[in-house]
């Protein structure tokens, strides 16, 4: 029965070797989306537990399947499996779809290959993998704006990967193994955790590691971004899941720090989102929104180890409810350029109330976990928790009002091929039957029945959509139109490097034009001893540089500092 595991990537692999045959490309492209179909089988056939080693790949690769991968497993080959089906009829027309399938086809091997992967180097591979063919789908319009998200998301891919070598190399260092389970808690440094949280948290949209996530979900076709934001966002987490000492140690600076980053997550991705007029960029800062409610769990994990059972089911949770809700809407966005009929409204209306928190929905049952986490925080966290929950689900609401402003339909002509409205209908019931099928959710489902949580969820999802009526009738009225740049912080960075080269161009250049001239001064004056000719040659040469008296005043600028300190 363990051979089933490499069959899981056998498949994808030989549809990748296989594509250098140009007369099989068109089938393989119509194939790739079932060859996530033997990951979602084996996902709920294979028992918990399944393990194979093969000694003779990489540094000698382990392939299990574990409580925690077989819930990643299934809801990511799911994704893969029906964004595969409706990229195939969404970019039937399109001249390049086999070239974005083959990119595709990478993307899905990596996603799948690192859940399954049981030791470092092979979940390093396959998180490469992923992310470096990822670009392809980010850059496949061939736009300005889709090379330039690639060139940013690409920068990132790259910095997190070296700190994530690094990690695992201290890692390996210190253990004598490149084994994940043979990890103690004393071999993780403040360097280590730092790597980790960086290497991670770029996938994860970590603040201030996030601005890649609006560039590239924006740049991506839909069918690039469901996956993007729903299964491999999530390899971020289970990444900080897989090698941070969650339930090992007690590290409560850490976990405050990430509780912070957490929240200051959720409320910028809501301000920032609210600004937003294109529907993927806005669902990429709803993204980082919400992942923000996710780190503050991996740091609730960090403050409390001997709660971690509870937090992982409470992550998983999560994370199966905004996967599914966020690719759905992603999907909407599609059907909305072909149709407008009452099923696209659903798929819009229907996620965006999930994601909400709105009664009866995922939503709820993933805010009533979180909610639970409370008694396990210390003061303020303790305290304060409920409240900020509810202004986290308030700020979502706001965002979902201001995402179906801008993709409600105007009218109800078109008609969806059935191969468009097929696997979103099978999202949908996903969205709204996974969480309460999922028997570890059962007992979060059953608090969120009670009538305090409902009434809570219905008043939060009242208050937020008169508030985003009554906010955009006042700015309607005053002409107010705020827009922040997809980006936000990159276009700050961007004007700082701007701001340096134009530094380096008036200050630091003119510097290496005068050492030659400097350089070559004593064979300039040989032969002239005379101190006035000499004197009157320098200052000649000193004058031709405009900018000298400015580099003078820095130099004694720094004398005068070093003199006072």
């Amino acid at each position: 029965m363990s051979l089933v595991l490499p069959l899981i990537l056998l498949l994808p692999l030989g549809l990748i070797l296989a594509w250098s045959i140009p007369a099989l490309r068109p089938l393989i492209t119509l194939l790739t989306p079932w060859a996530a179909l033997p990951a979602l089988v084996a996902s709920y056939w294979l028992p918990v537990g399944t393990e194979i080693q093969i000694p003779w790949l990489l540094l000698g690769t382990r392939l299990g399947l574990d409580s925690t991968g077989a819930l990643f497993l299934s809801l990511t080959a799911l994704l893969w499996w029906l964004a595969g089906l409706y990229g195939l009829c969404y970019q039937v027309k399109d001249p390049h779809r086999e070239r974005f399938f083959f990119f595709y086809l990478l993307a899905m091997t990596g996603n799948l290959g690192l859940i399954l992967a049981q030791d470092m180097m092979s979940f390093l591979f396959f998180f490469a993998l992923m992310s470096i063919a990822a670009y392809g789908l980010i850059v496949h319009s061939g736009s300005e704006e889709a090379r330039r998200a690639g060139h940013v998301y690409l920068t990132l891919v790259i910095i997190g990967e070296a700190c994530l070598l690094s990690a695992l190399i201290l890692l390996a260092v210190k253990t004598g193994t490149v084994e994940m389970s043979h990890s103690s808690p004393a071999t993780y440094g403040p360097v280590v955790l730092t790597l980790l949280l960086i290497g991670f948290g770029i996938k994860l949209g970590l603040l201030p590691l996030h601005f890649s996530l609006p560039l590239a979900y924006g740049a991506t076709p839909v069918p690039g971004g469901a996956v993007l934001g729903g299964a491999m966002i999530n390899a971020g987490l289970l990444g900080w899941l897989r090698f941070l000492p969650l339930g090992e140690m007690a590290l409560p600076q850490w976990g405050n720090g990430l509780m912070i980053a957490g929240f200051a997550a959720a409320f910028y991705g809501v301000l920032v989102g609210l600004t937003q007029r294109e529907p993927k960029i806005l669902l990429a800062y709803s993204s980082i929104s919400q992942m923000g409610l996710m780190t503050f769990g991996v740091g609730v994990s960090l403050g409390a180890p001997a709660h971690w059972p509870l937090v992982l089911t409470v992550l998983t949770l999560f994370a199966l409810h905004h996967a599914l809700a966020k690719s759905a809407l992603f999907l909407a966005v599609g059907l909305t350029h072909h149709s407008g009929g009452i099923l696209v409204r659903l798929t819009l209306l229907l996620p965006a109330l999930a994601l909400a928190g709105a009664p009866f929905t995922s939503g709820i049952i993933a805010k009533t976990a979180l909610k639970s986490l409370s008694p396990l925080t210390a003061p303020p966290w303790s305290d304060g928790l409920p409240g900020l929950l509810f202004a986290s689900s308030l700020g979502t609401t706001l965002l979902m009002a201001r995402f179906i402003n801008l993709t409600w339909p105007k009218g109800l002509g078109g008609r969806l091929p059935p191969g468009m409205w097929l696997p979103a209908i099978g999202l949908l019931l996903a969205v709204n039957f996974a969480t309460w099928l999922w028997p570890a959710a059962e007992q979060a489902a059953a608090s969120s029945l009670t009538s305090a949580a409902i009434k809570s969820g219905g008043w939060g999802i009242l208050l937020g959509v008169a508030l985003f009526i009554l906010g955009s009738l006042l700015c309607h009225r005053l002409g107010v139109s705020w827009f922040i740049p997809s980006g936000d912080i990159l276009v700050l960075i961007e004007r700082w490097l701007s701001f340096i080269a134009r530094g380096w161009n008036k200050v630091i250049h003119p510097i290496f034009r005068l050492q030659p001239q400097i350089l070559t001064l004593p064979q300039r004056l040989s032969g002239q001893w005379d101190l006035p000719t000499a004197s009157a040659y320098l200052e000649t040469v000193l004058r031709r540089w405009k900018n000298f008296g400015l580099l003078f005043l820095m130099i004694a600028l720094l004398l005068f500092g070093s003199l006072i300190i």
